[in-house]
């Protein structure tokens, strides 16, 4: 057998498969492209032409995970619409034998790629959204699902759902949920098995209801037909339409088993008609009342992130998913607050910035002290075990950020540090915290602007020489993991920002190298002065036009010991981009007296700053 790294292309036509000439390229080439086929079964696809279910087809720049066995997910893209499509990516396999592939392995793929998509060899796992985007006579974009399962490179793509689809009569139709009269888990994380078609075998904190607003914020179009996904279903008392507008809803309900197989499609047409609107409008808006009397704050309203921004006393709550995706975290059995810190030297009591935390049906819950402070903490959903599950950086700060547009349309920036609670030069707000790349928990900073100090706080940090990877990451987050050869992946970081990307929703870590933002705001210069200034640099008119584009010398952890190291002096910043050799990614540093070197790399194990870049 030999191990290969297997350049994939995937056609969605009816061909038959040549393993041995399949197998003798693998064998021959160190990178290759191998033909597969996507074998369509009636009504499958992303996409419906005409408003006919079995019209269904790829639409250029779709996405799908491919896993070999228990592996890390790769990434392969289309840029071709029709029936037929090529996808690309690189995965690396394990190959021998007839079939091309190791005998008790098999490759899988699943449409539509999320990172938060997982696989452990037997099993997929993949998370259905609740709440639904809606498009016209068409499934929304990425939410059809599908599941290939193959011993070869010839991969048959089967629709994993069934699809509810409406129309209304009213003109003023704003949203529109669906749920089973006896709480049925319609969506949620899936735990799917496939021998010739896929099958949900299990659904994890599954969710009984999906929901689905208008286009645009507007209304539903009479005569327009709508689509529910949701996981094959046995609604043993039927199930339930809601139709809401601005201030008054109405529910049809069907009151007899009702069963909904996988890759079939039912119909909800013009229910709406004929029925009594009662008082109460559609979702629960940015403020809820809790069941512990408190009102939340949604903090995941306009999106989920691996980080809140908290700008004033409260009461707060937020999706628990991961990340920027609708991956849930799993089992929740508590809630706890890791650390809390000022950012100076001034070590905070715990409670002085969230008072209190809690989990109620599906999302985190904490509340602030009456009186106000600024720093950050984070937050750490864990199972029955005491294991963490994912955990949330709260960044409170009062000014919030202000965005700074650079130059040669390179994008808009942050004014300030990711964590820092001042934009001021000079100042210990200014420093933020640190992250070693690829990772989403911060660590943190320095407590003065000179100094090899960490700021106080109320955790315990730790460092290990252990091998870390994404899973071991998540369960320990405050733990420095040492040495060059102690990376993650490629993927974990991402110009389409992932699941492990710290930035708050709307934000990602920014590109580097020398297609980088800095680069490109500064003119395509590989490495230039800026007049020095105490503790850090001011980039104004070399990346933007505002008056102050405050860098601070913040320093950074070593990558040997996790040690904090030159503050004042050095600013290392973060990008997405790797290096070549994979055990790098690009960076951009300076030193305090005016050197600057914009697209430099060095080891992912270092903790650096990160300046968050508007999606």
């Amino acid at each position: 057998m030999k191990k290969s790294s297997a350049l994939i292309a995937l056609f969605p036509c009816f061909m038959i498969s040549c393993n041995e000439m399949m197998t003798e390229q693998l064998n021959s080439l160190e990178q290759q492209t191998v033909i597969a086929t996507v074998v369509q079964e009636p009504k499958t696809k992303n996409a419906i032409i005409d408003n006919d279910v079995t019209d269904i087809r790829w639409t250029a720049s779709d996405a799908i995970n491919v896993f070999f066995g228990e592996s890390v997910s790769s990434k392969f893209v289309t840029e071709e619409s029709g029936k037929q499509a090529k996808f690309k990516g690189s995965i690396d396999v394990v190959v021998g034998g007839g079939e091309g592939l190791d005998d008790d392995t098999s490759l899988w793929g699943v449409y539509p790629y999320k990172s938060s998509t997982t696989c452990d060899g037997k099993y997929v796992y993949y998370t259905l959204q609740a709440e639904q985007k809606a498009a016209e006579n068409t499934f929304a974009k990425e939410l059809f699902p599908q599941i290939a399962r193959s011993r070869n490179f010839y991969m048959s793509f089967y629709n994993l759902c069934a699809s509810i689809r409406f129309t209304v009569t009213s003109d003023d139709i704003k949203a529109v949920s669906l749920k089973g009269n006896s709480d049925e888990l319609i969506a949620g994380r899936a735990k799917i098995s496939m021998e010739s078609l896929p099958i949900v075998e299990s659904v994890e904190l599954g969710e009984k209801e999906l929901k689905m607003n208008a286009p645009d914020g507007g209304f539903f179009k009479p005569g327009v037909t709508y689509y529910f996904v949701l996981f094959p279903t046995e609604f043993k008392n039927g199930l339930s339409i809601t139709y809401y507008k601005e201030s008054t809803h109405a529910t049809y309900s069907y009151d007899k088993p009702y069963s909904l197989g996988r890759n079939k499609f039912s119909c909800f047409k013009d229910r709406d008609a004929n029925l009594t609107f009662e008082d109460g409008g559609p979702g629960e808006g940015s403020e809820t009342p809790g069941d512990d009397g408190k009102t939340y704050v949604n903090l995941s309203e306009a999106g989920t992130a691996n980080c809140y921004l908290v700008q004033k006393a409260g009461d707060y709550k937020f999706k628990a998913v991961q990340g920027n995706t609708d991956g849930t975290v799993g089992n929740v059995k508590s809630v706890e607050v890791l650390w809390e810190s000022f950012g100076t030297a001034i070590a905070p009591n715990v409670g002085d910035i969230i008072a209190s935390t809690s989990y109620h049906d599906g999302y985190i819950r904490f509340s602030t002290p009456e009186t106000f402070a600024e720093g950050n903490a984070v937050i750490a959903a864990k199972n029955a075990k005491g294991v963490i599950l994912w955990s949330w950086h709260i960044w409170c700060a009062s000014e919030g950020w202000k965005k700074q547009v650079y130059y040669n349309n390179a994008g808009t920036m942050m004014d300030r540090n990711l964590g820092a609670t001042s934009a001021k030069p000079g100042d210990v707000g200014s420093l933020g915290l640190f992250y070693q790349w690829g990772r989403k928990d911060p660590f943190l900073g320095a407590g003065s602007v000179s100094g090899e100090s960490r700021a106080a706080s109320t955790g315990s940090w730790t460092i290990s020489s252990d091998s870390m990877t994404p899973v071991i990451a998540e369960q320990n987050p405050m733990t420095f993991y040492m040495y060059n050869f102690n990376y993650l992946p490629d993927w974990c970081w991402d110009s389409n920002k992932t699941a492990y990307d710290p930035c708050p929703a709307g934000w990602r870590v920014p590109d580097g190298g020398e297609k980088g933002i800095w680069v490109t705001a500064s003119g395509n210069a590989k490495d230039f002065n800026v007049s020095g200034s105490s503790r850090g640099l001011n980039f104004s008119s070399v990346f933007g036009s505002d008056a102050t584009i405050w860098y601070p010398a913040a320093g950074y952890l070593n990558y040997d010991d996790g040690s904090l190291n030159v503050v004042g002096i050095y600013g290392g910043y973060w990008s997405v981009t790797p290096y070549f050799d994979s055990a790098s990614s690009y960076y951009l540093y300076f030193i305090s007296n005016g050197n600057v070197y914009p697209s430099s790399d060095d080891w992912r194990s270092y903790g650096r700053s990160v300046r968050c870049l508007q999606e």
